[in-house]
């Protein structure tokens, strides 16, 4: 499954020096944000470090990855 997230480029040095995810590729540097595209047999590959980086990283696609980190954070906020 390919994933496409976009991030705060406050978030990018991170990115830079480690690889958080399979086969992971940072795009252009934008002025405020960068995509990062990686790709996953599972969503639980990318959750973790997707919930790790928010509020600074948000998911561009596959809309079921983004479905469960909404889901996850739902689940969060209501403990």
């Amino acid at each position: 499954m390919n994933v496409v997230l976009e991030a705060d480029n406050t978030v990018r040095d991170y990115f830079e020096a480690c690889d958080y995810f399979p086969q992971q590729k940072l795009g252009k540097k934008g002025p405020s944000s960068f995509t990062v595209e990686c790709r996953i047999s599972h969503p639980n590959e990318a959750l973790p470090n997707i919930l790790r980086f928010l509020p600074y990283i948000r998911v561009i696609s596959p809309p079921d990855l983004k479905a469960a980190v909404l889901d996850r954070v739902r689940t969060y906020l209501k403990k």
